[in-house]
């Protein structure tokens, strides 16, 4: 079995897309099959699983978290004996330890009464080692883990220093253009750093992520400007333990907070967008892998298009032969997952289906009356398939292995 291996997500400042950018990395893990436990320490800010459930999901107003975590061991003295009843599985590889039940009175009266002084700044600081056994324990699960990702929370708070100098393998620091945002980040980092240093623990790689960046028309101008704030982190802070991705502005994704990697709608994007997502996975990973910083070129996303994006302009091609686009795939992809579900269903029949797969795939027909006597679905649900339908069997049968894993 892997060792698991844990990334702390944080930033100085709120609305930096930090824990969307978490949300897409786990789900673009999962995607690849390894199992990922997601912890929300953002307490007074949570929301890491409304990226990845349904707003409707009955769990959500059940579930317990870090916060009843944090409270049974307040009132007894003791952590669980299990904490099985902590987790909420979003799929098979992808579990998440929310923050608690922010819908209930109940959360905010038990995080109100925290007493985070006595927790970690009392003679005997047990707090810390609750958090860190909790992570432990994570580690250790029955679940057999391969990565946790931990969304901390923002600004200069305790928990967030215990998040940023304790709990991870691996940081992933998240800022935008504004100067206050990039001095703060840059101080924030600086203290992480010695901090470490001062407590003789591991140095571990750290990634300032500049997100929602508005691209500049000059590409020479805006290499000069990333430079200069690339340079300003490593005036101050030791250049092998600090690299910098970016990932530019989309209005869309920022304003639906929705997640790409992992997902069909992955496909609908510029490659540009798509390609910093993923180049912010590579360096993740690598970082763990390694344990030390891969010292990337900053304007990586100026490289010509991967693998992925060569893929989704021949894909692009292939739609318009049946009379779609990636527009009408965004607009018509399956929002909820009881949707979903039936949509990939009506795709697997389909498959099945020698004859029926030929008019769809080959013909380019549709035989909605068809397909709705053989999976069951009403010919409104049919109909409304068509295009993810459509764009499922384009990329399963042909030469699309990227985007083939998404399906």
């Amino acid at each position: 079995m892997s060792i698991c291996k844990s990334v702390v997500f944080y930033s100085f400042k709120g609305g930096t897309g930090r824990s969307l950018a978490l949300a897409n990395i786990a789900n673009n893990l999962a995607s690849l099959k390894h199992k990922i436990c997601i912890v929300d320490m953002d307490l007074e800010a949570p929301g890491v699983h409304y990226k990845l459930l349904s707003i409707d999901d009955s769990r959500i107003d059940t579930m317990l978290g870090i916060v009843d975590y944090i409270d049974y061991f307040n009132n007894l003295g003791m952590t669980p004996d299990i904490i099985d009843d902590y987790y909420i599985d979003v799929n098979d590889f992808i579990s998440i330890i929310p923050s608690g039940n922010i819908r209930s009175d109940e959360y905010w009266y038990k995080l109100s009464n925290i007493n985070w002084h006595q927790l970690l700044y009392s003679e005997d600081p047990i707090g810390i080692k609750l958090f860190v056994d909790l992570i432990n324990r994570i580690k250790s699960d029955k679940r057999e883990f391969e990565y946790i990702l931990i969304d901390s929370r923002a600004g200069i708070t305790p928990l967030s220093g215990i998040c940023t100098t304790l709990l991870g393998d691996a940081l992933a620091v998240f800022f935008t253009a504004s100067s206050e945002s990039i001095d703060g980040t840059r101080q924030m980092i600086k203290r992480i750093v010695a901090t470490r240093k001062s407590d003789d623990s591991q140095a571990i790689p750290i990634v300032a992520v500049l997100t929602r960046f508005e691209k500049f028309g000059n590409d020479d101008d805006e290499r000069i400007f990333l430079s200069d704030i690339k340079n300003q982190f490593i005036k101050e802070i030791d250049n092998n333990v600090i690299d910098m991705h970016v990932i530019h502005s989309d209005r869309e994704i920022e304003r639906n907070e929705f997640v790409i990697l992992g997902d069909i709608k992955q496909i609908h994007y510029d490659a540009i967008i798509t390609s910093e997502y993923l180049g912010l996975f590579n360096i993740i990973v690598r970082n763990l892998e390694s344990n030390a910083a891969v010292n990337l070129d900053i304007l990586e996303y100026e490289s010509p298009l991967s693998d992925l994006g060569e893929e989704i302009f021949r894909f692009e091609n292939a739609l318009e032969d049946y009379g779609l686009n990636l527009d009408m795939l965004s607009k018509y992809a399956p929002r909820r997952k009881s949707m979903r579900k039936s949509y990939v269903k009506i795709v697997n029949i389909i498959s099945e289906d020698t004859e029926l797969l030929h008019r769809v795939y080959i013909n380019h027909e549709y035989p909605e009356y068809r397909i709705a006597k053989l999976t069951g679905f009403s010919l409104n649900r049919v109909s409304k398939a068509r295009t993810f339908v459509t764009a499922s069997l384009i990329i399963m049968n042909g030469d699309y292995p990227i985007l083939s894993s998404y399906i």
